[in-house]
């Protein structure tokens, strides 16, 4: 049944053309890409493992010269269980509205009512609302993260859920261009599609992971195709998505060293000691030296400093400056790292920043992308211990 579709959607698409690349208004007439996905749709029979299928996706990233850029997306999934229904009709978007906008330009159910007949329920404006992610309502530092919510009216055990978006930037970024892109997650996938856009004479540096194809190129863009991915049964405590699932690891950074300095360039002048810095660091080491004192430092920061648990970069690649984070007695862990190392720097010590991977995550050495890193740490070099790496969680 898979190939079957697999050929329809890829024969709607060439009749379609560009067209498909960004949806149209949401309203309740059914395309001819949607109305034949619809009706040709696997059941739970097909999938009995499954929750929901991808029946077709695209996504398509632009960079431009200027740095800004785009990222579009249509999905149309179709749900086959209760948790799969759960799942679809409450559909969360992330995005920093410091530096990003987003649009959703379709979201809708479709339900089967009858042979070839379908009920079409359109979302509405106050069924779409932004929200702060949990544990970021007190924490007013990061309070830009949102999370835009998609609730889909009259999704049933049967019902088709489409929608369409995108996310562009209003301001400078606050990281550099790449990410780990999935092809596919959990769900089967009949149909996936995902173009990056690259300016003229940039090289997109890139690997296919976990099965997923080597990308068509064609001038400045990178095309990669998933079709009739079977899903996966997630196992608890089993490896992580990025070890496991088809992804593509992508960047315009050239090396890693060009990484590294992008980041001591972004937090070293946000670790500089301002007064208050050098006497709270003078009232936390009394009158502890050396070790004891970089110890003592450390220890204070990880029990005083509130924990807010975000991955390294979602909050971007600037971070806070010490005496902020000092004040406000929370961070997320590049911005205790940044208070740990002006604390260093008020006596004497001069900190570098590291980044980690997850617990388990495999590196791709090949691609230079700050994606491929959940947390920081302060490393500083010492006489008497050598190469001193500090964690502060």
């Amino acid at each position: 049944m898979g190939k079957d579709l697999i050929a329809t959607v890829v024969a709607l698409l060439i009749i379609a053309g560009t067209v498909l690349a960004m949806p149209s208004p949401a309203d309740t007439t059914l395309d001819s890409l949607t109305f034949d996905l619809c009706i040709n749709a696997p059941s739970r029979e097909n999938y009995p493992d499954a929750k929901s299928v991808t029946l077709y996706g695209e996504k398509t990233i632009i960079l431009r010269p200027d740095g800004n850029y785009t990222i579009t997306w249509h999905t149309i999934q179709k749900v086959l269980t209760f948790s799969g229904k759960k799942a679809l009709s409450n559909v969360k978007y992330g995005y920093d509205s410091d530096y990003e906008a987003i649009e959703i330009t379709r979201a809708r159910s479709i339900t089967p009512a009858g042979d070839s007949i379908f009920n079409v329920s359109v979302v509405e404006s106050l069924q779409i609302n932004d929200i702060t992610p949990p544990g970021l309502s007190k924490a007013g530092i990061y309070a830009s993260l949102k999370q835009r919510v998609v609730t889909l009216p009259g999704v049933d055990d049967s019902s088709i859920v489409e929608i369409s978006g995108t996310i562009y930037n209003t301001d400078k970024p606050e990281k550099p261009f790449g990410d780990i892109e999935f092809l596919a997650v959990e769900a089967p996938v009949i149909f996936y599609r995902l173009t990056i856009v690259v300016p003229e004479g940039e090289k997109l540096v890139f690997a296919s992971a976990n099965g997923a194809p080597e990308p068509i190129i064609e001038g400045n863009r990178y095309i990669w195709t998933v079709e009739d991915y079977p899903g996966i049964i997630p196992e608890p405590q089993g490896p992580l998505g990025r070890n496991l699932l088809p992804c593509v690891y992508y960047t315009t950074t050239r090396s890693w060293n060009l990484a590294a300095d992008y980041i001591q360039k972004r937090f070293m002048p946000k670790a500089l000691p301002t007064e208050e810095i050098t006497t709270k660091a003078g009232e936390i080491t009394g009158k502890f030296e050396g070790r004891e004192a970089v110890d003592t430092l450390t220890s204070w920061v990880a029990r005083n400093i509130k924990m807010i648990d975000l991955e390294l970069g979602d909050a971007g690649f600037v971070p806070n400056d010490a005496a902020t984070i000092l004040k406000n007695s929370y961070a997320d862990t590049r911005d205790r790292c940044v208070l740990l190392a002006a604390l260093l720097n008020a006596k004497g010590f001069e900190p570098k920043f590291a980044l980690l991977p997850p617990r388990n995550a495999l590196v791709d050495e090949n691609v230079p992308v700050l994606a491929q890193f959940s947390r920081m740490v302060v490393v500083i070099e010492t006489s008497s211990d050598g190469r001193l790496w500090l964690w502060t969680e």
